[in-house]
């Protein structure tokens, strides 16, 4: 079949997929309906398909294509997520337009009445998109597959599949239609770009203040590879853009026709990426052929099979450049990138380049990242261009970041609108709405106060405010913090929980899908409106997939973890089995970036690995790490953390008010690595921290007091003399990170400081 051809069969087996629910859910409007399309002469075309229905019966059988007699409410899939055993409780999504990124889901379900009425606005909808639908094939696949992200999202494919939104269900099976055409398999293919983490911190050689304008940037930038080479795929293999059926996190999946070879594809993206990143950047793919049948029955082993074969090719990404096809001897020439280097002057960020031609500090990569860095935040739509553009992220595509669409180049051949930007229709291009993290905290028109003061610190108008100045905002000392999080066993998640309510013991494409799809609307949408919201001083690193990196102003960061793990908890509908785990990292503003990013990656990967005090103490050796995050060197549940902080904060207010004087501070200290012998060392001399504890209540607070007011403060003290009380206990175990955090808190000595 040719490529109009396909695009029109699948286009076909979508639409009569949705019509035949209107038909049974409102059939009122099944026949106005008919008519729109019988008033168009695509619409024609695609009615002349539905007359052969027969053609779409394998394609609805390897989906599980199955319609009630009544409506289901879509079930939230990961209230069906089990990977520890535990007690489920299925949570349900009210039937509505999915215009906002994060939909929470409830306890009871929508009554049947409320199902019906909601088909109902569907098919109006559906009926005033189609009127006004664009007249090229792909374009309009590609613009109803966003319209039905929108009205069927909300809403499953069947009882059976109460999990699988309508809308993702749709996605796969056009995806699927198109690389199959009247064939009965197709190709998988699986495609993993590695290293961009690392060489993102590159950046970091130069002061703060000029880090902050260009690493969003750079993390963006890097960030489109993986996208960018599954584009350059599909049109080598004259496939739509409808058939990347995911790209996230720099992994994504394509569908395309089975038999095709795919290496000169993946030798020419490494030989850019190569040439570009001198070999800290490399794609890893892996193909599997897959038969309709397999897509009810095995598809689980297939992505096993994938992932294995990347597994497999990991550190091999440039094999094709370093050695030879022949007789796989090393092609040494190409162990060094050769360069001028007699009177070059190096890049001062990355240090990897020379310096741009007419350029006083940066090579060409880092001028360009501080471009994009201007536009970033402010930009509503990305196109995505053949041969040049405002910036190349891979060897023949062109990006162009726009805050309206006042005109589009003629190399366009994809549009994408970020957020709530408003969708543009009539266009005769593929149109693309994504949720995306592009939020991060920019310098007023009036200029930056703290940037008056500090003559290092340089925030331009407009442009991202410096780390210096976020650090200004915080409550207490002037430090950033970094934090890093992400789902915990996401691969188990991904295969053995999505098995836990199946009997066959496989599951599907579509639910991948929606899972995956799921999480990027947290991850992307859901982050980037609540920073813009509520936390309008933490700037985006990066945020997307199943995790993120967030810096900002360390009191901020803190309520900010807070809020997205409470937020994430509702996501998932408490499951526990599905939980996220966090490292934060509290330091200087002008602290190197990889420093600090290392810090917080092992911060991250102590929350992971390592139990907390309190969980061994409950459960020995079969406590495990992950749901916690870690802090000041100390891994805690949540709810501890909250806790903490709270307490902290309190603590400091004293402080602060000179109910608690600095002496106290640092005597508590001295009891808690006594009360730390005695717990864990089982040393009974370290006891004595008790009446020194008492003796000290009495001289620093009870009789510095001099008649004040000091009730609750000396309250709280005494009852840590009780350390048979576990309350007590509890909070000795955590006794020094609070105090460190108490000491971020409070105001230095000349009164409280005013942020921004």
């Amino acid at each position: 079949m040719l490529r109009e051809e396909r695009i029109l069969f699948a286009e076909a087996a979508i639409t009569y997929s949705l019509f035949r629910r209107i038909h049974t859910y409102a059939p009122q409007q099944a026949e106005k309906i008919k008519s729109t399309f019988s008033g168009l002469e695509w619409g024609k075309s695609i009615q002349t398909l539905w007359k052969k229905e027969e053609k779409f019966t394998p394609l609805y059988l390897a989906l599980n294509e199955e319609i009630d007699k009544n409506p289901a409410p879509l079930i939230s899939i990961f209230s069906r997520l089990d990977i520890f055993g535990l007690p489920l409780h299925d949570q349900y999504y009210a039937p509505r337009v999915w215009d906002e990124p994060v939909i929470f889901p409830e306890a009871s379900p929508p009554d049947l009445s409320t199902l019906g009425k909601y088909w109902e606005t569907i098919a109006i909808a559906w009926q005033s998109f189609i009127r006004n639908a664009p007249e090229s094939g792909e374009a309009r696949l590609t613009s109803f597959l966003t319209w039905c992200d929108e009205h069927t999202g909300s809403i499953p494919v069947s009882e059976k599949l109460a999990t699988v939104s309508l809308s993702n269900h749709l996605k796969t099976m056009a995806a699927i239609a198109i690389a199959c055409g009247e064939e009965d398999s197709f190709q998988v293919v699986l495609g993993d770009v590695s290293g961009i983490q690392s060489y993102l911190f590159d950046i970091s050689h130069i002061g703060a203040g000029k880090v902050a304008k260009r690493l969003r940037a750079r993390s963006f930038s890097l960030g489109l590879i993986s996208e960018c080479a599954a584009h350059k795929l599909l049109e080598q293999s004259d496939m739509p853009i409808c058939n990347l059926l995911l790209s996230a996190g720099g992994i994504f999946y394509a569908l395309l026709p089975a038999g095709l070879n795919l290496s000169r594809w993946k030798e020419k993206i490494n030989d850019s990426l190569f040439s570009r990143y001198h070999g800290s950047i490399s794609l890893h793919s892996a193909v599997c052929t897959v038969h309709l049948s397999e897509l009810r029955t095995d598809f689980s082993s297939t992505i096993s099979t994938l992932h294995q074969q990347l597994q497999n090719l990991k550190g091999k990404g440039f094999s094709s450049i370093l050695q030879s096809a022949e007789n796989s001897n090393w092609n040494t020439a190409k162990f060094v990138h050769r360069m001028p280097l007699n009177g070059v002057e190096f890049c001062e960020s990355c240090r990897r380049y020379p310096k741009k031609k007419g350029h006083s500090e940066f090579c060409s990569h880092c001028a360009t990242d501080e471009e994009v860095g201007r536009k970033l935040p402010r930009a509503h739509f990305v196109l995505f261009q053949k041969g040049e553009g405002a910036f190349q992220v891979l060897d023949g595509i062109g990006i162009s970041l726009k805050e309206s669409l006042t005109s589009i180049p003629e190399n366009t051949y994809l549009i994408q609108t970020w957020n709530d930007a408003r969708i543009p229709t009539g266009l005769s291009l593929p149109v693309q709405q994504r949720w995306v993290a592009n939020y991060v905290p920019l310098t007023p028109e009036s200029g930056c106060p703290h940037c008056k003061e500090d003559e290092e610190a340089v925030s331009e108008p407009g442009m991202p405010l410096s780390f210096s100045c976020l650090a200004h905002t915080s409550e207490g000392k002037e430090m950033l913090a970094y934090f890093k999080a992400d789902v915990d066993n996401l691969g188990l998640l991904l295969s053995f929980g999505l098995l836990s309510d199946k009997e066959d013991a496989s599951y599907s494409l579509s639910q991948i899908a929606t899972l995956s799809r799921m999480l990027e609307r947290f991850f992307s949408g859901g982050i980037n409106l609540w920073l813009k919201e509520t936390f309008t001083k933490t700037y985006t690193v990066f945020s997307g997939g199943d995790d993120l990196f967030l810096v900002g102003p360390w009191s901020q960061i803190i309520d900010a973890a807070h809020d997205i793990q409470e937020k994430f908890e509702a996501f998932v509908g408490h499951n526990p089995n599905v939980t996220l785990s966090a490292g934060i990292s509290i330091v200087k503003p002008k602290v190197a970036i990889p420093h600090a990013t290392r810090e917080v990656e092992n911060s991250l990967e102590h929350a992971k690995e390592t139990a907390n005090y309190i969980r061994v103490k409950k459960k020995g050796d079969q406590a495990k790490g992950r749901n916690q995050v870690t802090i000041r060197r100390t891994s805690m549940d949540w709810n501890d953390f909250q806790k903490i902080t709270q307490i902290a904060r309190q603590l400091a207010a004293w402080w602060q008010e000179d109910k608690i004087k600095s002496s106290f501070i640092y005597k508590l200290l001295t009891y808690y690595r006594m009360y730390e012998a005695y717990e864990r060392e089982k040393k009974t001399e370290a006891l004595m921290f008790i009446p020194l504890l008492a003796y000290t209540i009495q001289r620093n607070l009870i009789e510095a007091a001099k008649g004040e007011s000091n009730n609750d403060t000396i309250e709280w003290a005494n009852r840590l003399t009780n350390i048979h009380d576990p309350q007590v206990q509890w909070l000795w175990n955590y006794m020094r990170t609070i105090i460190e955090l108490a000491q971020l808190y409070r105001y230095d000595r000349g009164g409280d400081k005013n942020g921004h």
